[in-house]
């Protein structure tokens, strides 16, 4: 359906995996090999109307819902897997042995572990506070996407450090570090990147209407010899032409009262040079 962004017009439907037509294929990955990663064929599949989910073409608010208790519950795994890497590594540390004495009472190996320390406790508050908003309703998408990209990072760096503590057998398949390691690759990946989370949390901030002078003009020229002039329209058109929707989509979600120069409705796209800049 033509709603306008891209995301708008798909529907939700609930399908019995029973069904005649239906393809699951295993696709071997990198790490995460406990629960597991196919792809899922469609082909000639038919469910009825009541297998709708929510409301016709707004599929996306089920997806969105379900992406916050899933960014939710995978940061709070990836806090706990982070912590049993972070153990092993301070046992390992404290046992190992060089130049005559323990590892970790290097000072390089010791400001390893303060930083992962903070990383921890941090990440451990923010699950707890974002969880707390959540039952009380208060949860906003820029909090979800906080929690997944900070926590996402944290676990990734939190297994770096650990595998280069332990050097070569971390490097090697016998220890279990390998296994964290792999694992917390995906955690900026999967359920939406670390990139993807950062053009959330800024899309909150009212900045997406900041363009740079030297371009604006050019992008204004570029709409108005294609007769695009009301943004409405410019938005939906835009969508075809690679280089030009991010810039223009969240125009109508923009709150206009935070700037003095800004216009009710875009009319003429040259009035996006009337806009401050930063």
């Amino acid at each position: 359906n033509d709603l306008g962004k891209k995301q708008l017009g798909i529907s939700t439907f609930l399908v019995d995996t029973k069904l005649p037509g239906i393809e699951v294929r295993k696709i071997p990955t990198l790490g995460q090999h406990s629960i597991g990663t196919t792809e899922v064929t469609f082909t000639d599949v038919r469910v009825s109307n009541t297998a709708v989910l929510g409301q016709l073409d707004h599929g996306w608010a089920v997806c969105e819902d379900t992406l916050r208790y899933e960014r939710l519950c995978l940061s709070a795994v990836r806090i706990g897997a982070a912590r049993r890497a972070f153990e092993y590594a301070l046992d390992y540390a404290k046992t190992r042995h060089q130049f005559g004495k323990p590892i970790s009472s290097f000072q390089v190996t010791q400001h390893k572990f303060a930083d992962m320390k903070v990383m921890l406790d941090t990440s451990f508050t923010m699950i707890r506070r974002y969880a707390w908003l959540m039952e009380n309703g208060k949860a906003e998408r820029a909090d979800t996407a906080v929690i997944k990209y900070y926590i996402g990072e944290s676990y990734k760096t939190i297994a770096d450090m650990c595998l280069q503590i332990l050097g070569g057998y971390g490097y090697s398949m016998e220890y279990p570090m390998q296994r964290f390691f792999r694992d917390s690759r995906l955690a900026t990946i999967g359920g939406g990147t670390s990139e993807i989370q950062k053009n959330i949390i800024a899309s909150t901030l009212g900045i997406w209407i900041f363009m740079q002078k030297t371009r604006s003009w050019q992008r204004a020229q570029w709409f108005e010899q294609r007769g695009w002039n009301c943004h409405k329209t410019m938005i939906s058109r835009a969508s075809n032409s690679d280089g030009y929707q991010k810039q223009y989509e969240l125009l109508p979600t923009i709150d206009y009262s935070l700037h003095d120069q800004a216009l009710s409705c875009l009319n003429d796209v040259k009035e996006i040079e009337k806009f401050p800049l930063s």
